[in-house]
């Protein structure tokens, strides 16, 4: 199953990201949290069932409660295998010292707004 996840605070920008995604073809379903420590929730009961992760996480890294630098640390400090699951950030900063910083983690990085060639890209790895 090709679950994606889109952690982003900003409610127009994630409302209009979702619909497009949906439209894209080829996820099985699209979620969306507003804060990524609801997020962070969501993937440990879904291992704690059991349950299939989301095979693409697009996140954003400026957030209140929880900054996506934070999740990020948090998915390292619990030790939770996302083998099966690749994470992007999704920023409006171009900042090279984030850019950066997600080669840490990991994890690609793509400026918002969100192309179509990335969600290709995306698609992609799985």
């Amino acid at each position: 199953m090709n679950k994606l996840w889109l952690i982003d605070d900003d409610e127009v920008f994630t409302f209009l990201i979702k619909h497009k995604l949906e439209r894209a073809k080829g996820f099985d379903s699209v979620k969306s949290f507003l804060y990524a420590d609801e997020a962070l929730e969501e993937l440990k009961k879904l291992i704690s069932e059991g349950t299939a992760l989301p095979s693409i996480i697009f996140l954003d890294i400026n957030m209140p409660r929880m900054s996506g630098w934070e999740f990020l640390q948090s998915l390292k400090n619990f030790n939770i295998d996302l083998s099966s699951t690749k994470i992007y950030i999704l920023s409006s900063s171009s900042s090279s010292v984030d850019q950066m910083k997600a080669k840490e983690y990991s994890v690609e990085y793509f400026t918002k707004p969100l192309t179509d060639d990335n969600i290709e890209m995306a698609r992609k790895y799985y």
